[in-house]
């Protein structure tokens, strides 16, 4: 075996190590935040929508499911519950009849804000062994990784 095939085996097992990691904690942390919904009413998904519409203020489903990189039918099971329980509501779009904008109710808020709060325990309880400046270097790698797995997506 050459000095380069070593390498090549020694690099590969790092990839298959970071990605089993990463598979493993992207698992641990969606059991988490199951575990910590407080009134169990909503799923992990149906309170990442009500925080994007905290933050955001308005979106259109299908602005929605593109960035959340899901099929339009995955983001409306989810709008389904949340307009049911009175947490969203569909107003047309006064620039484009055609489209119909979600916003959160009051309700929605408050239920936006109990996620928020939730997530932010979780996010503390991770981090709470790393320096503020171990915390920031982790996201820009973290950020890089997704940047260039945009990249490779878009590429295919």
């Amino acid at each position: 075996m050459t000095v380069e095939q070593g390498t090549d085996k020694k690099e590969r097992r790092m990839v298959d190590s970071l990605l089993y990691q990463l598979t493993c904690m992207d698992r641990r942390i969606w059991q988490n935040l199951r575990r910590v919904r407080k009134d169990g009413r909503y799923t992990v998904g149906q309170r990442l929508v009500l925080l994007y519409l905290l933050e955001e203020g308005s979106t259109s489903q299908c602005e929605l499911a593109s960035a959340f990189q899901l099929s339009g039918s995955s983001i409306t099971e989810n709008l389904k519950k949340l307009e049911r329980d009175g947490c969203i509501q569909r107003s047309i779009d006064p620039h484009d009849n055609r489209v119909k904008k979600l916003t959160l109710t009051p309700a929605g808020r408050t239920a936006a804000l109990e996620s928020r709060e939730e997530m932010n325990r979780l996010e503390e309880s991770m981090m709470e062994d790393f320096s503020p400046e171990e915390q920031s270097h982790l996201l820009d790698l973290l950020i890089r990784m997704d940047r260039a797995l945009q990249q490779a997506n878009s590429e295919e």
